[in-house]
């Protein structure tokens, strides 16, 4: 099998679960808070265990947020993906 073979059948593999019948396009894409709920899916205050805890609506705890609302984060030139500006 070619290396391109293998990455296809690799991606397959972690998007692909027949034995829970989930396919490619079964769900939406939950990225993000304005097409579709994204993480409010469950962290919605309405799952809740029998002691009648429900899943936190904090962000931290599932996520580390590098940045948020700004011009230029500084994380993306400690990414390498935007060149340091040089003065």
């Amino acid at each position: 099998m070619t290396a391109s073979g293998k990455e296809v059948l690799a991606i397959w593999d972690r998007n692909i679960f027949p034995d829970m019948n989930v396919t490619w396009g079964k769900y939406p894409m939950n990225i993000g808070h304005t097409d579709f709920p994204g993480c409010f899916r469950c962290h919605d205050g309405s799952h809740a265990a029998k002691s009648g805890d429900t899943i936190t609506q904090d962000c931290n705890a599932c996520h580390n947020i590098l940045a948020m609302d700004e011009a230029n984060p500084k994380i993306l030139t400690d990414l390498g993906i935007v060149e340091p500006k040089t003065h």
